[in-house]
């Protein structure tokens, strides 16, 4: 139902589909996957703001690896003051509260979470930057809300029957 809601969620507007954007979602599941992985098995050793600080070094130098100093503002002016703002509220601040909550959540039920990043950015994109959403983008993305909230509610089902069937023997 998810990976349904998913495919409604990033169709365009004029219906035609774009493989690269599916491609490109794919590829950002999979290491947003792998960090949300990483980060709940660094939260047991390291406080959320170190599991912060120690992907963002990495993903700033495979930046200018990759890209060199295109990456870099040509001038500081009143947008990258912007940016650097909604990088330290979004990113920072954004971080550390996503890693102190992933100390306090099953790793399915973070898993499942993940999936609504792709809503969440749809919505920003939707928001700030007048990106369109058709009806059928928003019902893909009702379908994300409500996979997410069936997992999230089985999940809980299954820890509060387990202790009423140990109580029961």
């Amino acid at each position: 139902m998810t990976l349904v809601g998913l495919a409604l969620l990033i169709g365009r507007p004029d219906g035609d589909f774009s493989g690269l954007t599916a491609l490109l979602g794919a590829g950002s599941a999979c290491f947003y996957a792998i960090i949300v992985l990483a980060a709940k098995q660094a939260a047991r050793a390291y406080s959320p703001m170190a599991v912060t600080s120690l992907h963002a070094p990495i993903s700033a130098g495979v930046l200018l690896l990759c890209f060199g100093d295109r990456v870099l503002p040509p001038t500081v002016d009143g947008g990258t003051l912007l940016v650097l703002v909604g990088g330290i509220v979004c990113g920072l601040i954004g971080n550390i509260l996503f890693h102190t909550g992933l100390r306090h959540v099953p790793t399915a039920a973070a898993a499942a979470l993940t999936y609504l990043e792709p809503l969440t950015a749809s919505l920003v994109g939707w928001a700030f930057f007048s990106e369109t959403l058709t009806p059928v983008a928003l019902g893909g993305g009702l379908l994300v809300l409500v996979a997410g909230a069936w997992v999230a509610a089985e999940r809980r089902a299954i820890l509060q029957a387990v202790p009423l069937r140990a109580a029961a023997r």
